[in-house]
């Protein structure tokens, strides 16, 4: 049961670590306007995001066995599990919760970091439209009325 949950946090936490590989490509084609190659990555963070599903799924069925049998409520959190269970196990539960809680804080970073660079980049590509729809005089200077 306890290798079971280790395995199924191992392969949660290398696709973890592909999902913030997948952001922060994502936040270099964008700040180096490679468009083409910003689609196709966003593409596969989309296919990441539906492993790292199917891996929290694997993961409640695996921690639900092993709720039952430490006697813990159900939806227990990992760091409940660790506690409760028995050398080495308790040691190696700890180190992998710790290892995906560090992956969570540096995806939550870099996905902060990719909102910001498109909230820039969407504003440095309305500034020209809002230029553009600004009223013009016969000799192509801004005026102020409409």
């Amino acid at each position: 049961m306890f290798a079971e949950l280790v395995e199924v946090l191992d392969a949660e936490k290398v696709i973890l670590e592909e999902l913030v590989l997948g952001v922060e490509a994502e936040i270099r084609f964008l700040t180096g306007e490679r468009f083409d190659l910003l689609a196709q990555a966003n593409r596969e963070l989309q296919r990441i995001s539906r492993r790292l599903k199917d891996a929290e799924l694997y993961r409640a069925l695996a921690t639900g066995e092993l709720e039952s049998h430490l006697g813990l409520e159900p939806m227990a959190a990992l760091a409940a599990i660790a506690e409760k269970a028995p050398e080495p196990w308790r040691e190696l539960l700890s180190l992998r919760r710790d290892e995906l809680v560090d992956l969570t804080k540096r995806l939550e970073r870099s996905t902060t970091l990719l909102a910001r660079r498109i909230s820039d980049k969407i504003g440095e590509l309305e500034e020209p439209v809002k230029s553009a729809e600004k009223p013009q005089s016969a000799e192509g200077h801004v005026t102020t009325e409409a």
